[in-house]
């Protein structure tokens, strides 16, 4: 549904552009138009072309035929700019217009965000998040959906974070997760669950940011790896497929932070991988300048791929 009005939008242009067609073939035959005009039909927009039928008639076969498949000439010319378009020709103009590719340096750029979503508060339009997790978004938008698409919804980590043991006891409620409770039954939502790399100890609630979203924090494949005695290997622990957690490496546009301040941040998600893939629309195009609009290629790409079903559909 989100979709609806970018369709209904290509329906009127495709609409207008083939009857177009008619009007421009009929007046090159020298028959006038008696009227024409666009319509609304529930929600269907449409347009019409009202040629006479008595003059019409009085031209030749061939004549008549130039007049009657005006609108599907029209179509075909339109289906092929599309194609045109979708195959390089939009990105050509828009690279030329300011924006930049994001081919060959890797990462995807956020375009829009669902207002109900977590992330919306963090990631603002323009963002690049260019690693997820341990994953390294090197081939854009195809390394992106290879991760928020497992086959199984689950994700897990090969590489741990080294904590130590920590000053508070948070018990172990975070840790008693179901499918019902994805998050455990610790009223604290500053906790998560965890467990060992080789899970050889018993689970542990920590502090989700300071162990997740801390930059620089030493890595291991196994506790030997962490110095200290007190010091262990952990990964998150989330069994359920609803309580998946993600860290998101992204860096900032330039217009927004300055360059005393790090522009680059890490964010943790917690909930469904398709969450992810649902309320964030990336694209491979960032705007250079804040004055373009963020979404506009986007939208022209949806627009242009919706008209090109459309014109399919009517061949």
């Amino acid at each position: 549904m989100s979709h609806i009005g970018y369709y209904l939008l290509a329906l009127l242009v495709c609409g207008l552009f083939h009857e177009a067609g008619h009007a421009i073939a009929s007046f090159s035959e020298g028959v006038p138009i008696q009227s024409s005009g666009m319509f609304v039909l529930y929600l269907y927009p449409g347009a019409f072309v009202n040629i006479p039928d008595q003059q019409l008639q009085t031209l030749a076969p061939f004549r008549q035929l130039k007049i009657i498949c005006a609108g599907v000439w029209h179509n075909l010319t339109l289906y092929l700019f599309t194609a045109v378009s979708l195959a390089g020709g939009l990105k050509l103009l828009l690279l030329l217009l300011g924006w930049q590719s994001l081919e060959g340096q890797g990462g995807v750029s956020v375009v829009h965000i669902r207002t109900n979503s977590p992330l919306a508060a963090h990631l603002p339009p323009s963002t690049v998040i260019y690693q997820l997790d341990d994953m390294p978004l090197t081939n854009n938008i195809e390394d992106w959906n290879s991760f928020l698409f497992k086959e199984d919804d689950r994700h897990t980590l090969d590489l741990g974070f080294c904590v130590s043991k920590p000053l508070e006891d948070y018990g172990n409620a975070c840790c008693d997760v179901t499918d019902e409770t994805p998050f455990g039954q610790s009223t604290n939502t500053s906790i998560s669950c965890f467990q060992s790399i080789e899970k050889t100890m018993e689970k542990q609630c920590l502090p989700t940011l300071s162990v997740l979203a801390t930059k620089n924090i030493p890595r291991c494949y196994r506790a030997s790896d962490c110095n200290g005695s007190d010091s262990t290997c952990v990964i998150p622990f989330a069994p359920s497929i609803a309580g998946q957690v993600v860290r998101i490496h992204a860096q900032f546009p330039s217009w927004i932070t300055s360059e005393e301040v790090d522009n680059k941040k890490v964010f943790v998600f917690e909930g469904e991988l398709v969450d992810i893939w649902e309320s964030v629309k990336v694209s491979i195009l960032r705007p250079r300048f804040w004055v373009l609009p963020t979404s506009l290629p986007h939208v022209l790409e949806l627009i242009l791929s919706l008209g090109s079903i459309k014109h399919i559909a009517c061949f």
